[in-house]
């Protein structure tokens, strides 16, 4: 491994090496460089020996992978990490670590819940208006900013409000769909609730957002043919990506396996919980066929 200056490029062979790839972290002062030689391991290379080529980062399709050996990564430390005991973060803190997220290359972050609190509000647009809109010049890279809102046109018009000075702003809107959920804390019918739920995502599209995620709380204890109904109508409303959550962590992976997506213009999440020890065995679950 040997330290030097440039961005997440992929150099060509230059004999006798078969391979090497360069990887650049988000600060342009830092480039590593990771080879293997078919012919001798003591070979040694500095930088002047190579000319890289850069790699471009893999176009950001809200409902498709171009892909398919890719992995996008979402990573949601700023808004459901925050739930944790005592994870609370400054607006400050918030920011430091969207900047350590671009540096990682990390490409949707779940920054935050701006219907919350003003503080959160003002929090998500400092980070929509910098980290948002720090284009990578040689690779194309920039983050999709994400927020979170409830089915509420309050939540929805303020997640806009926040989020909009991002390039890639996308949403993710929820409700509950499991029974226990809709009876005492909705008070809602099912079909209030699919009503509620199209209206959100045909809200969000309306405002300007172009990657509307749905999302089903609670979507462990929900009858599977329900969430089938409400995930098919959000899609038809325009969600390019839909979650089931296993909000009290309840689920086995063997019940997780049972649910398949198979709409190919399509992403589909599953976020696990750990109450019972099971999130690792769940999140390894494969979720679409």
């Amino acid at each position: 491994m040997i330290s030097t200056t440039g961005s997440t490029v992929v150099v060509r062979s230059l004999l006798p090496f078969r391979s090497l790839r360069l990887i650049r972290p988000y600060n342009k002062h830092s480039l590593f460089i990771s080879c293997c030689s078919s012919v001798s391991k003591k070979v040694a290379i500095s930088a002047i020996d190579v000319n890289p080529v850069v790699e471009r980062w893999p176009e950001y399709i809200p409902n498709k992978l171009p892909d398919k050996n890719y992995v996008r990564v979402l990573d949601t430390t700023l808004r459901d990490g925050e739930q944790s005991p005592g994870g609370a973060l400054t607006p400050p803190q918030k920011l430091e670590i969207a900047r350590q997220l671009a540096k990682l290359r990390v490409d949707i972050m779940e920054v935050g819940f701006p219907a919350s609190s003003e503080e959160e509000f003002e929090a998500v647009k400092t980070i929509a208006k910098t980290v948002g809109n720090e284009v990578d010049e040689d690779t194309g890279y920039v983050p999709s900013i994400c927020v979170l809102a409830r089915c509420k046109q309050r939540d929805i018009e303020i997640a806009w409000e926040s989020v909009k000075y991002a390039k890639r702003p996308k949403i993710l809107v929820f409700t509950s769909t499991s029974d226990i959920h809709m009876k005492y804390k909705l008070k809602m019918t099912k079909e209030e609730v699919i009503e509620m739920a199209v209206s959100s995502v045909r809200l969000a599209k309306s405002l300007g957002f172009k990657d509307v995620q749905f999302g089903c709380e609670d979507g462990g204890r929900s009858e599977k043919e329900f969430i089938c109904t409400v995930l098919g109508e959000a899609i038809k409303a325009g969600a390019t990506t839909v979650t089931i959550a296993d909000t009290v962590g309840i689920n086995m992976p063997q019940e997780l396996g049972e649910l398949r997506i198979t709409d190919a213009d399509l992403e589909a999440l599953v976020t696990c919980s750990d109450e019972i020890s099971s999130e690792k065995l769940n999140g390894s679950v494969p979720q679409t066929s």
